[in-house]
C-alpha cells in the first residue's frame, strides 16, 4: 500500500509515519496539490490525485482540463469513503477557483465555467459559493502589494497632480485605472488617494464598496464616513467613527478629530468644530496633510498661514466636501444659504445632532458600565475603545472618563492633556453636564487637577441649582466615601433626599445602600432590596445609578 503523503509504500492500512490512509499506489506519475491556505478551507487534506487538473499552457482563462476531470477522478475512488471523495471534490473545485482568480479578477465567463465546473463535480452552491468567497479574500491578500510598479507610480502621480490643481474632469477619466491599481496594492498613499476621489465625486460607488467588501481597509472606512454624510446617512457615518480606533489601533487619533472637525463643518457649526480641533495635536497620518490645512483655513487663518495653506492649494477638498469654490457657484444661492444659516441651523439637522448626542451618551454610558468592573490593564483597551469617540465627540462626561482612565494607569501626560480639554470649556454659560464633568475630576483628583472636595462640591451644588438631583447624589456620595472628606452618614443622606424622595434611581440606591448596611439609617434588608432592585431597573431615567444598584446587587448577592 501507499502513502501520498510520505510517498512511501508500507504494509497495514495506515502510514506509520504520518497516520495517513494508505491507499493503492497510482500506476500514472501523481500530480501533488500544495493546497496552502487551502487548508483552512478543505478541512487540511493532503490530495494526490493521478491526473492534472490543469492545462499545461497555465492558462488564467482555462479553469478546468478538457479530459474527463469528473468521471474518472481516480482509480482508487472506489476505496474511498463519500467524505473522502466530497472533500477530493472539494478541493478540485477550490483549485479552479484559485487559477480563475490568478489575474486578481473574476469574470463573468470564468464564473460561468465555474459554475459549470461545480456541477460536473456534484457540489452543492452553498458549499462551492462558500468556497469561491474564501478563495477570493484569500487571494486578495495574498495579492496586495505595497510598492507600486512604474506604470502605478506614474498613474499616481497623474492623480496627485491633478488633485493639487482640482482638474474634475482629469481625475474622473483616472478613476478606473486607479480602482485597478487599488484592487492590487495595498499602497498607502494609492489606497487614502482612490477613496477619497470615490468619496468627494462618486460616493454612492464609495458606500457600495464599503459595504460589500470583506477587507477592512482604514482609508476605505475613514473617506467612506464622508460619502455616507454626503448621503445624509448619518448614523451609519457614525457607526465608522465608532470602529476607527478600535478596528485600526495603528492610526493617529488626530485622524478621528479632523474627521469630527469636518462634519460640525459641513453642518455649519464652526463652535462644535473649533471645539474638536483644540484636540488635534498636529500628529495626524502625514497623507492627510492638506486635508488638515483646508480644516484649518476654514477655522482658524493665521494657523492656516503658518502652515503654508492657500484656497488654491485646498480646493478639491474646499469644493467637495465643504462647497466652497468653483464646483459650488451653480448653487451659488444654496451655498450662501448655509453661510446664512451658520447661527440658526434647520430643525432637521438640529434633531440629527441631538439624536447623535444620544447616541454618544449612551457609549459614555457603556463605557462607565464597562469601568465598573476594569481590571487594569486587562481591559483598559476595551473601555478606552468604548469611550473616547463620545470623548472626541465633546461629550463631557466621556472627556472625564477618558482622563480618569488614563490618570489610572499611570498616563498622566494623556490624562492632563483631557482633563485640561475639560476645563477649557466654557464656565460661564456651562451646562449640568460640563459641571458634573469637572465635579468628577476633581473629586478622583486627575493630573494637576488633585483632589479636592470643596472644589468638586462647588460643581456638583452649581448642576443641582439647574435642577440636577443627581448631581447632588454625587455629593452624598462623596461623604459616604469618606476618601476627599471625613465620612459622614447623615451629610450623605441629606444631599442624597431630593433625588431620592423624586424616586430618582441615584437616590434610591443610596437609600437602598444605607439601608441594607445600617449607616444613617436603621438596617433592613427586605426593604433595601426593593430599593436597589427598583433603582436597577430605572436606566433610562438614570443610568449610572442603575448600574451602581445593579453592580452592588451583585456584589452583594441580593
Amino acid at each position: 500500500m501507499y502513502c501520498p503523503n510520505c510517498k512511501q509504500e508500507y504494509d497495514g492500512k495506515f502510514c506509520p509515519e504520518c497516520g495517513a490512509k494508505l491507499i493503492e499506489k497510482p500506476t500514472d506519475s501523481g500530480v501533488s496539490v500544495n493546497l496552502g491556505d487551502a487548508n483552512a478551507i478543505s478541512g487540511g487534506l493532503h490530495v494526490t490525485d493521478s491526473h492534472d487538473v490543469t492545462n499545461i499552457d497555465n492558462s488564467v482563462h482555462n479553469i478546468t482540463n478538457t479530459s474527463s476531470t469528473v468521471t474518472n477522478i481516480t482509480h482508487v475512488a472506489a476505496q474511498k469513503t463519500e467524505m473522502e471523495l466530497f472533500q477530493e471534490r472539494k478541493v478540485l473545485y477550490l483549485n479552479a477557483c484559485r487559477r480563475a482568480y490568478e489575474d486578481n479578477v473574476l469574470e463573468q465567463s470564468e464564473k460561468m465555467e465555474l459554475d459549470r465546473y461545480r456541477i460536473e463535480l456534484g457540489l452543492d452552491e452553498a458549499t462551492a459559493d462558500n468556497i469561491l468567497d474564501q478563495v477570493r479574500m484569500i487571494v486578495e491578500r495574498n495579492s496586495q502589494k505595497t510598492e507600486l510598479t512604474g506604470l502605478g507610480r506614474i498613474k499616481l502621480k497623474q492623480l496627485t497632480e491633478a488633485l493639487k490643481k482640482n482638474e474634475t474632469q482629469a481625475i474622473i477619466r483616472q478613476i478606473d485605472s486607479i480602482e485597478a491599481l487599488a484592487g492590487k496594492f495595498a499602497n498607502d498613499e494609492l489606497q487614502y488617494k482612490y477613496y477619497l476621489v470615490l468619496a468627494a465625486l462618486r460616493h454612492e460607488k464609495c458606500i457600495e464598496k464599503y459595504e460589500t467588501s470583506k477587507v477592512d481597509n482604514y482609508w476605505k472606512s475613514f473617506w467612506t464616513y464622508f460619502a455616507y454624510l454626503k448621503s445624509g446617512q448619518t448614523q451609519k457615518a457614525s457607526e465608522i467613527m465608532f470602529s476607527l480606533s478600535s478596528k485600526f489601533p495603528g492610526y493617529p487619533e488626530d485622524n478621528s478629530a479632523l474627521l469630527a472637525a469636518a462634519e460640525a463643518l459641513i453642518k455649519n457649526n464652526k463652535k462644535e468644530a473649533q471645539e474638536y480641533l483644540t484636540a488635534v495635536e498636529g500628529n495626524y497620518t502625514p497623507a492627510l496633510q492638506r486635508f488638515a490645512e483646508t480644516v484649518y483655513l476654514k477655522l482658524d487663518s493665521e494657523t492656516a498661514k503658518d502652515m503654508g495653506a492657500t484656497e488654491d492649494s485646498c480646493a478639491f477638498y474646499l469644493v467637495n466636501f465643504f462647497k466652497q469654490g468653483e464646483s459650488s457657484k451653480p448653487q451659488q444661492d444654496e451655498s450662501s444659504m448655509g453661510e446664512k444659516q451658520d447661527s440658526q441651523r434647520t430643525d432637521h439637522v438640529k434633531q440629527e445632532d441631538e439624536a447623535l448626542k444620544g447616541k454618544w451618551r449612551m457609549m459614555t454610558a457603556e463605557a462607565f458600565k464597562m469601568m465598573l468592573d476594569m481590571r487594569i490593564p486587562d481591559d483598559v483597551i476595551s473601555v478606552l475603545n468604548m469611550v473616547m469617540p463620545p470623548a472626541m465627540a465633546g461629550i463631557p462626561m466621556a472627556i472625564a472618563y477618558t482622563a480618569m482612565i488614563f490618570n489610572s494607569i499611570g498616563k498622566e501626560k494623556e490624562a492632563q492633556k483631557w482633563a485640561d480639554k475639560l476645563m477649557d470649556m466654557d464656565s460661564r454659560n456651562e451646562d449640568v453636564e460640563v459641571m458634573i464633568a469637572k465635579g468628577r475630576i476633581y473629586q478622583e483628583g486627575v493630573g494637576c487637577f488633585k483632589s479636592n472636595a470643596e472644589k468638586s462640591i462647588a460643581f456638583y451644588k452649581a448642576a443641582g441649582t439647574k435642577g440636577s438631583v443627581e448631581a447632588l447624589c454625587y455629593v452624598a456620595d462623596i461623604y459616604y466615601e469618606g476618601k476627599i472628606i471625613s465620612q459622614d452618614d447623615q451629610m450623605s443622606l441629606s444631599w442624597a433626599k431630593q433625588a431620592y424622595e423624586r424616586k430618582n434611581a441615584y437616590g434610591e440606591f443610596i437609600y437602598g445602600r444605607s439601608i441594607f448596611e445600617g449607616r444613617g439609617l436603621p438596617k433592613d434588608k427586605v426593604k433595601a432590596r426593593s430599593l436597589l432592585y427598583e433603582a436597577a431597573n430605572k436606566k433610562e431615567q438614570s443610568f449610572t445609578g442603575a448600574i451602581l444598584a445593579e453592580k452592588y446587587i451583585k456584589e452583594k448577592q441580593l
